[in-house]
């Protein structure tokens, strides 16, 4: 009987202690995942942005008679 409650007892703490970790685990790579992917998609539209705006650029010097 005494064992019997002793599991009782240390069960939940690990369960607690599993479910922390998991939830930290998961948190940690649910916002890298999601910080990764508006970095990417800020990285291509600056990317795109400067290539059109270049491009801009030396269509304007080549078009204004050289």
């Amino acid at each position: 009987m005494f064992r019997v409650k002793h599991l009782s007892q240390k069960m939940p703490y690990t369960l607690d202690k599993l479910s922390y970790l998991y939830t930290l685990v998961y948190t940690i790579v649910h916002l890298t995942t999601h910080l990764y992917t508006e970095l990417s998609t800020f990285i291509n539209t600056q990317t795109k942005i400067k290539g059109a705006f270049l491009r801009s650029r030396i269509n304007n010097y080549y078009s204004s008679g050289t």
